[in-house]
């Protein structure tokens, strides 16, 4: 009995193992356990059932001591057991492919070739394995992995452990079975070192990597017939991971990765071709017109029956899954490869983190069967379904045949049909690559330096997933690479690759440290790349210049902005600007929102009708220093292009025509303490945008036609080009279009932290280029020039500057009190924004003033006697008390000189006086009482930083008021038995007048000017360390709204008013760089500002001037930036708003000023210079100037030409 066991046993592990003889079997029939020991196991047999790729081969696998525990009576329910001690697998590349898997052991096990009861035993087999070590020899490295209690199970389809029945799914019409394993362990360790060489030293830093529990599942679906897999998915898990990598593992990374890199891709390539198979027993393919319809959706709800059952958990087709929970990366410079003040480490933290790879895929099946189905994966199917459309007409348009084509005989008479016969049939053997990178939440976080070692890092960049509500199959990141293959004609033109990112609710903070850290850190990766390349004589493939299909949608993205407030920290000052952007599109495609070329078309139009953008040279004012053409001629090439182009037409990567669609765009600014804690205070409301980016001169470079004949849009094209040389083209071309109005809000404080945010971001720029060029130098790397040309046009900005509220005294007032010189009367006069409270207040504060008025001293009489003059007409004109006025009650008061008798008047004002005072008195202890509770409030804000100041610069401005008119004692004891025992300094006293002036601060009001331009144009042209700004504006039309709540208008609820209309007002240049030296050498460095301003009529009012000067006033001294002022033909209207000294005086009478021609110069000393006609004749000789430079410049060129030539002929030729 027990030879007929070990036969048995014999029969069926002989296909693993080699040489296995029964003197090696340890059996016991009774208790159904046996023992091996020394067991040599069959590489080939092995590489076949695990199905490793051919670039990897098993060179020798060998186990110490093997147990085997079989239960006789319960085989169909119960596994067999196999318990294995030790391990040992020994591997290598392969530089060249191996032979191509065989056929699974599995299916001949039992000498037989349906999936019958032998074959279900053998695969339900358990494993316990105590220790596995697994050694990969390779031409760059050596690996070891190392796995600690590792078994082996067949589970049912929901992953659990039930009876070996319920572990695989049969349909007996289908005639396949699912089975479902899986694999798990305790411990993983990882290690990989280089291997030392002569040559060059490459050698790196050992990378080691310890993992806790893991584990692999596997389902598989095989035929019954033949036990041949069909389909395999496999799952590879790990809970959490934490990993420490320095740079210089990072390194040794990027070298072992290359170095497989070639023998990788070889064998890719032998895989495809061997997919030709598959495609025989593949089920049949949809038709050619539902190729791109959106497939089935699967079966959902409870399964009925076995087929439906089956379809649930079926493997349509084979994948490989990778998915981490959570990912800590800390990222590390060594101390040898940085300086100690750049060492620095980064904290990365990935959540949901999944690598999805199916390597033969349909497109026409569609994705909703793949893992963890998302409306990303939708989205590109989508997409891709437009580029495989656009692939599909092209095929039509060059009448290659697919492969295998039989065409019809009905087609043969019609050349289109025979084309697209052809193309149907070669569509329906496309297959496709497709690698899925997705992760649900990511946070990295700034850079830990030295100088951070006690502080907190924030994050550089996170998911706001739980304050925006993601739903959870929605990621924050997805990435989608697809590349596509016909198996049985590599030869055969295929779609262009295409890769789709979606990125979704994203936080960018900008850290200067961190961008710096982080270029650094890339610059020497990338420098070690280049060493690995050259080191093993890799070259890139040709598919590295090829061009690739690239979308990337957005949503909800937000940056961060910190703004530097060390110098003077107000409340009003904000922390941090954001930028908002609720959906982005960038594309260098044209199947995309606002990205086809009829998009391109419009865009292209609206340039051209600019003359601003004309290249007719010279070009005038402001672009007569331009060295660019601002709109080169291939975008209109691009745009005209509707034909389908030929498929023997190579487009290169650099030859993309990249489009950028920003949709309700919003900056803001956030962290000022005067403002609730989180609400953004908005700088430029929401606007839409269009972007167009290319590369010109890669265009003259590359082949713009296929290599049979070129299209006539290129023929034209080169016809429509003869002027647009080289020379005037920069390496990057950029045409941005404002498609809806831009307006922007800013008051002082934001001004002066945006001034700040240049410097940073001048300081981080320059930092950055230093550091380039200090990276290529240790390199011995040639920099080249970076030129960079955008052009922009806007159609309407509206800047609306936030002044401090004007003391004016409108016609229609009630002239009472200077207390109506306050704010808040200001603001509360509209009639769309007074209310019932608003106006009770007013009447109060009516009372308080008349009370005010009442006790003066002697000495003062005559200074407030013609105020009490203006009480007695008051008193007069309405009853006592007088019920408060609304502003369309407003008495109209005459400044014309009083008739009346002064002394007989008098005593009746007071009496009048009295009387109010007895009814006021008792309601201003009410109002405050309220006033004071504010008070407080407002003191104890005002007290932290630089709040006393504030509070001195009120007093400042009360004391104005008040030397007129001193409290009466009455009113001394009034405030004071309000205010003892309340104030918690009694050394500060605090009156009513003062606690209105903290109302105020409250829900201050603002003078807004808004500056409309129209039809603005601007080019920036940047070329090295050279910047060039010119802007033309058609009309420049200033609107003085007046005071207004200053909630009022970030609620949006102050629109502009319409303006005067101007003619073309304003044309800008800006000069930065070595180039600016020319006009002064301090504006190498700060720049030079060339303004004029033409044919323009404006109307300014008094406070508006006064104002503006400290609006744009920095918070500290620095050198005046060089500029000059050109104004021609300028009216100005100046009107006098301000508070009258005198209430005789008249009405103020506007002046109007005539500016026919006017310089104002300011050069390196600070000093401002004002000229007159005399500057007329300089505009013409500048643009004479440069014409004679062009010419001579251009005839040195033709000089150096002419030489060359003839001493083609005569080397020795001298001039």
């Amino acid at each position: 009995m027990a030879g007929i066991i070990k036969k048995q046993i014999l029969k069926h592990l002989s296909r693993f193992t080699k040489n296995l003889s029964p003197d090696k079997i340890n059996l016991s029939t009774l208790k159904g356990e046996g023992q091996l020991s020394n067991l040599e196991l069959d590489e080939e047999v092995l590489q076949n059932m695990l199905d490793l790729p051919t670039w990897l081969a098993v060179t020798r696998v060998y186990c110490n001591k093997a147990a085997i525990r079989i239960q006789w009576t319960k085989l169909k329910t119960s596994p067999i057991c196999l318990f294995l001690d030790k391990v040992e697998v020994e591997m290598r590349t392969c530089e060249e492919p191996r032979p191509p898997n065989g056929p699974s052991p599995i299916a001949i096990t039992a000498g037989q070739s349906e999936y019958g009861f032998a074959e279900k035993v053998v695969e339900g087999m358990s494993v316990r394995i105590n220790s596995i070590t697994i050694k990969v020899q390779a031409k760059a490295f050596h690996a070891s992995f190392e796995l600690w209690q590792l078994q082996g199970n067949s589970l049912n389809p929901k992953w659990q452990r039930s009876d070996l029945r319920y572990t695989r799914i049969t349909d007996p019409k289908r005639g396949e079975v699912l089975t479902f394993k899986e694999i798990n362990w305790q411990t993983l360790r990882i290690e990989a070192d280089a291997i030392e060489s002569d040559d060059q030293d490459l050698s790196s830093t050992p990378l080691r990597l310890i993992t806790n529990q893991g584990r692999i599942r596997i389902a598989l679906k095989r035929r019954i017939k033949d036990c041949n897999v069909l389909a395999s998915k496999l799952h590879f898990i790990l809970d959490d991971l934490l990993w420490v990598l320095t740079d210089t593992q990072l390194k040794a990374i990027i070298h072992y990765a290359k170095s497989l890199s070639e023998a990788m891709e070889k064998s890719a390539q032998q895989r495809k071709s061997m997919a030709a198979e598959s495609l025989q027993t593949a089920p049949p393919s949809p038709s050619l017109h539902s190729l791109w319809t959106e497939p089935q959706p699967a079966p959902t709800g409870t399964p009925s029956n076995i087929s439906q059952y089956f379809d649930v958990f079926d493997v349509k087709e084979s994948s490989y899954h990778t998915f981490i929970s959570r990912l800590d990366l800390h990222i590390c410079n060594d101390s040898s490869s940085m300086d100690e003040g750049l060492q620095g480490a980064m904290q990365l933290t990935f959540r949901k983190l999944g690598f999805d790879y199916y390597p033969v895929h349909r497109p026409a099946d569609g994705c909703r069967h793949w893992e963890r189905h998302s409306g990303a994966m939708e989205a590109h199917a989508q997409w891709a379904g437009k580029l495989l459309q656009e692939y599909q007409r092209r095929v039509e348009a060059s009448g290659i045949p697919g492969p295998h084509t039989e065409i019809p005989q009905s087609a043969k008479d019609s050349p289109a049909k025979t084309a697209q016969a052809a193309s149907g049939s070669s569509l329906k053997r496309l297959r496709s690559s497709c690698v899925v990178i997705r992760m649900d939440d990511v946070d990295i976080h700034q850079v830990s330096t030295r100088g951070r070692q006690n502080k907190k890092t924030q994050s550089l960049l996170s998911c706001n997933r739980k304050a925006l509500h993601l739903p959870d199959n929605i990621p924050a990141v997805h990435l989608q690479f697809t590349e596509y293959y016909f198996p049985d004609n590599p030869n055969l033109p295929v779609p262009t690759s295409n890769l789709y990112a979606q990125l979704n609710s994203l936080q960018l903070c900008v850290d200067s440290a961190s961008v710096l850290w982080i270029n650094l850190f890339t610059r020497g990766l990338l420098h070690t790349l280049d060493q690995v390349k050259a080191f093993y004589h890799l070259q890139d493939s040709n598919k590295s210049d090829d061009h690739v299909d690239i979308r990337m949608d957005a949503a909800q993205l937000k940056l961060i902005i910190p703004l530097d407030s060390s110098i003077l920290d107000h409340p009003e000052r904000p922390q941090s600007l954001s930028v908002t952007i609720p959906q982005m599109v960038l594309s260098n495609t044209r199947h995309c929102p606002h990205g086809s070329n009829v998009d391109l078309n419009t865009t292209c139009e609206k340039f051209a009708s600019c003359t601003f953008f004309q290249s007719t040279p010279p070009c005038p004012y402001p672009r007569d220093l331009s060295a660019f053409h601002p709109i080169p001629s291939i975008f209109l090439q691009h745009a005209q292009e509707m034909e389908p182009q030929p498929l023997d037409r190579k487009q290169l990567r650099s030859q993309d025509m990249w489009s950028l669609s920003l949709s309700r765009v919003t900056l803001g600014f956030d962290g000022a303490r005067r403002f609730p804690k989180g609400k953004t205070q908005p700088f430029v409301e929401p606007f839409a945008m269009s972007v167009w980016m290319c590369q010109p001169c890669a265009f003259k470079s590359g082949s713009l036609s296929s290599s049979s004949s070129p299209s006539k849009t290129h023929q034209l094209s080169s016809e429509q080009e003869p002027h647009q040389q080289e020379a005037t083209l920069a390496s990057v071309h950029f045409l941005a279009h404002t498609i809806t109005p831009v307006k922007m809000w800013l008051n002082h404080y934001q001004y002066v932290a945006l001034l700040r945010m240049k410097d940073e971001m001048a300081r981080l720029g320059a930092e950055l280029g230093r550091d380039i060029r200090d990276v290529k130098q240790a390199h011995d790397q040639k920099t080249k020039m970076a030129t960079v040309c955008l052009a922009l046009v806007v159609d309407s900005v509206e800047l609306g500057l936030l002044l401090p509220p004007a003391c004016t005294e409108p016609e229609e007032e009630v002239p009472h009190t200077p207390e109506t010189d306050s704010p808040i009367s200001d603001s509360d006069i509209s009639p769309s924004h007074h209310s019932d409270v608003v106006l009770e207040d007013s009447g109060l504060e009516n009372g308080i003033s008349s009370i005010n008025t009442v006790g003066f001293d002697q000495d003062e009489q005559d200074g407030v006697v013609e105020e009490a003059c203006e009480a007695v007409e008051e008193g007069l004109e309405a009853p006592v008390p007088s019920p408060p006025l609304s502003p369309g009650q407003s008495v109209v008061l005459s400044r014309e000189p009083s008739t009346f008798s002064l002394e007989g008047e008098l005593s009746s004002a007071i009496n009048v006086t009295k009387d109010v005072t007895k009814d006021a008195i008792s309601a201003s202890l009410d109002l405050t009482k309220g006033a004071f509770s504010i008070t407080k409030d407002a003191f104890s804000m005002l007290s932290r930083g630089s709040g006393m100041s504030k509070l001195e610069q009120v007093q400042r401005s009360e004391e104005s008021r008040q030397q007129s008119m001193k409290p009466s004692p009455s009113q001394h004891s009034f405030d004071s038995a309000i205010l003892d025992g309340s104030l918690p300094d009694e050394n500060l006293s605090v009156d009513s007048d003062i606690s209105d002036n903290f109302v105020v601060l409250l829900d201050s009001g603002s003078s807004v000017l808004l500056l409309i331009l129209s039809g603005t144009s601007c080019t920036i042209e940047v070329k090295g360390e050279d910047q060039v700004v010119a802007v033309e504006a058609q009309t420049l039309t200033p609107v003085h709204m007046g005071n207004v709540r200053l909630s009022d208008v970030l609620a949006g609820v102050i629109q502009s008013k319409e303006g005067s209309s101007a003619s073309p007002a304003l044309c800008m240049r800006a000069e930065m760089g070595p180039a600016a030296a020319r006009h002064s050498a301090l504006a190498e460095s700060l720049g030079f500002l060339d303004v004029r301003v033409q044919d323009c009529q404006a109307e300014l009012l008094a406070s508006t001037v006064t104002n503006i000067g400290p609006f744009l006033e920095d918070e500290f001294s620095v050198d005046g930036q060089p500029m000059k002022l050109h104004m021609s033909n300028v009216t100005i209207t100046m009107k006098d708003d301000g508070p009258r000294i005198y209430p005789t005086a008249p009405q103020p009478v506007p002046a109007t000023f005539i500016v026919d021609e006017l310089v104002l110069e300011r050069s390196d000393d600070g000093i401002m210079r004002v000229s007159g006609e005399q500057e007329k004749n300089i505009q013409p000789q500048e643009s004479q100037l440069c014409e004679v430079q062009a010419a001579l410049t251009q005839a040195l060129r033709e000089k150096e030409r002419l030489l060359l030539e003839v001493r083609k002929y005569d080397p020795t030729f001298t001039l």
